[in-house]
């Protein structure tokens, strides 16, 4: 899978308005395009908001992001946005329950999103991924946690996405995360590049399944 995460600041509203206009009109623009997996929008807190979307394909997923700079130009020109940062990559580890929370709207949130972001100078991201395969393990023993994907955006880059249906298993991974960057992973020479932060999940859709022949 391709996905894209865009951090925003949002000037002359809250991050909860902004919320419900993507909830009544783009995320089911975006839900309907080819290679639809799953799209997020999270409330950051102080005016930033977050927003995560995945494909299939990296030219649905570049397609997509065509989609949103046009409807945030045509329907949000009002709240004056600030695009903080925008990065891209494939999907390398996705691990989850069985059970997610059904889709999101800003009067009915499902959860909480850890968003963490870091740069590897040795190694290889396969190798980083084994290992990241134990800490999902980890993440699995924390209350009401159900998804968690690791990302790389190349050059070194990788970012890792915990979600929990409450915020303190969210803090409490947070703990977990650096200790096992500290017992495990001292071999990659990992630093935190840039801390994207996350936030409650207020609007969110979902694919029912994925299309055959296709993994995602």
């Amino acid at each position: 899978m391709f996905v894209s995460i865009r951090r925003y600041f949002v000037h002359k509203a809250p991050a909860k308005e902004l919320a419900e206009l993507v909830d009544q009109d783009f995320a089911d623009r975006i839900s309907a395009q080819p290679g639809f997996v799953s799209y997020e929008f999270l409330d950051g807190g102080e005016g930033e908001a977050l927003t995560i979307s995945a494909f299939h394909q990296a030219v649905q997923a570049e397609t997509s992001r065509e989609l949103a700079r046009r409807w945030v130009d045509e329907a949000l020109s009002d709240f004056e946005l600030t695009t903080l940062d925008a990065v891209h990559g494939q999907i390398k580890l996705s691990h989850a329950t069985a059970v997610r929370p059904p889709s999101a709207h800003p009067d009915a949130p499902t959860g909480f999103a850890a968003v963490r972001r870091a740069r590897f100078a040795r190694g290889s991201v396969e190798d980083l991924v084994k290992r990241a395969e134990g800490f999902a393990r980890q993440l699995e023993t924390l209350p009401e946690f159900y998804a968690y994907q690791v990302m790389d955006c190349g050059g070194g880059d990788i970012i890792a996405v915990s979600h929990f249906r409450e915020r303190a298993s969210a803090e409490q991974s947070d703990e977990l995360a650096a200790r096992f960057v500290g017992n495990e992973l001292e071999g990659f020479d990992l630093k935190r590049n840039e801390w994207f932060g996350g936030g409650v999940i207020l609007v969110s859709r979902e694919a029912d399944a994925a299309p055959p022949g296709e993994t995602p």
